[in-house]
């Protein structure tokens, strides 16, 4: 047998040194590295720590209710919560509310004049849906709590002091004011309209003081007045209506600066006097209505037209005075039925004609102003023979220039008018009435 002459190699397995596995780590690192369609390895994020929660945020109130004076008034409650900043608000405009200091809030409210009423306070933590609400509730005032509010805004408002209650008196009568008798007490400023809260008043004398302003509109609420004297003041402004006041037997509402007359239906009156006032127009037919009529008293205004027809009705009067006007027309023949006529004043208007010579008739006429018109003609005999006629004729015989009377030598010159109230009917006539109460 032929043998191959080649030498067979070495078969003995590769052995890896120490340089060879540097070299071959390497080789895998790079193989690994190149872009062979593998996925890179992403960087491990690193962990964020959980935060260590922080305290709760509460709130609290010392109380969850409360109840207010139902006159109004003032209270606190204190607030405790662990966080700096914090607002109050109320869910109605009538209770007022405010924090004070770190951990008070104080509530506020007037009286309560109507129905009793609720509101909620809530105390809320700024920039988080984090509160307390405490609920407030405020009954309606009682009548006689009414009343007295109504007693310390007009002395409040006016001027006047609780002396002038002692000292003039204020009647009370089952729990409300019947009677408030304030004449000549230095009273000033206007009047509140909450004197028509006193719905049982029955006599209100505001005579003689300083008061200024409109009469309020809440005045037609005292539906049981009875006496209402407004006179020397400075009250001004259109009167409101006074039709609701039908129990009426006494206005007067003279030496003021009322520019207009108000609404009347008040079918018992006797007493009406607007002396002295900034009153225009016609006198108003409608006061013929008012059939108790004892005494009118217009004077001193700007009232123009005649003298209303209808008046003949009033057969109950004892005074007349509508002197110091524009009136024009003729003197009424109907005076002849006011039988129980005692004052008559037309002086200083522009009536025209001749004295009616029925006007002799009226026996109990004491006081006749005539004066200053443009009166002509002769002066009845039964003026002329009249035991008053002395007193009488200065008040009558001067006339207007260019006017006057035939048989009278008095045809010219000027009488002031002065005030019918000097003779004092009408004062006694008040006297009278305010003696009923």
């Amino acid at each position: 047998m032929i043998m191959n002459s080649y030498k067979i190699k070495d078969r003995t397995p590769f052995r890896f040194s120490g340089r060879k596995i540097y070299v071959y780590m390497m080789l895998c690192v790079l193989l690994a590295g190149c872009g062979g369609g593998g996925d890179e390895v992403e960087p491990v994020p690193t962990p964020t720590p959980t935060p260590t929660p922080g305290p709760e945020i509460t709130i609290t109130a010392s109380t969850k209710s409360l109840s207010l004076s139902p006159v109004g008034g003032e209270q606190t409650f204190t607030v405790t919560t662990n966080a700096s900043d914090w607002s109050v608000t109320s869910s109605e405009s009538w209770l007022s509310v405010a924090r004070q200091g770190s951990n008070t809030v104080k509530i506020q409210s007037n009286a309560n004049l109507n129905v009793s009423r609720s509101a909620v306070v809530r105390c809320t933590i700024s920039g988080k849906n984090v509160s307390v609400s405490v609920s407030v509730a405020q009954s309606k005032v009682t009548e006689l709590q009414s009343d007295s509010l109504a007693l310390s805004d007009l002395f409040h408002i006016t001027g006047g002091s609780s002396n002038s209650l002692a000292r003039l008196g204020v009647t009370v009568t089952d729990g409300h004011v019947t009677m408030l008798k304030l004449k000549d007490s230095n009273l000033s400023g206007s009047i509140p309209a909450s004197l028509g809260r006193l719905t049982q008043l029955r006599y209100c004398d505001l005579s003689g003081n300083d008061l200024t302003g409109s009469l309020p509109a809440e005045i037609s609420s005292l539906t049981e007045l009875e006496y209402l004297d407004l006179s020397d003041n400075a009250l001004s402004g259109n009167i409101p209506s006074l039709s609701q006041l039908k129990k009426l037997v006494v206005l007067d509402l003279s030496a003021n600066d009322f520019a207009t007359l108000p609404a009347l239906q008040s079918p018992d009156m006797e007493y009406l006097s607007v002396h002295k006032n900034k009153l225009s127009g016609n006198l108003p037919a409608g006061w013929a209505d008012y059939r108790k009529l004892v005494y009118i008293d217009a004077s001193a205004n700007a009232f123009t037209g005649g003298i209303p027809g209808g008046w003949s009705a009033l057969t109950n009067l004892k005074a007349l005075h509508l002197y110091g006007n524009a009136l024009s027309g003729s003197v009424p023949g109907w005076l002849e039925s006011l039988t129980y006529l005692k004052s008559l004043g037309l002086s200083h208007n522009n009536l025209t004609g001749s004295i009616p010579a029925s006007l002799g008739v009226l026996l109990q006429l004491e006081t006749l102003w005539l004066s200053q018109n443009k009166l002509n003609g002769q002066i009845p005999s039964s003026l002329l023979n009249n035991s008053r006629w002395n007193s009488w004729e200065s008040q009558v015989c001067p006339q207007q220039s260019g006017y006057g009377f035939t048989n009278s030598t008095l045809k010219t010159g000027m009488v002031k008018s002065g005030s019918l109230e000097a003779t004092g009917l009408g004062k006694k006539l008040k006297e009278e009435y305010r003696n009923r109460y």
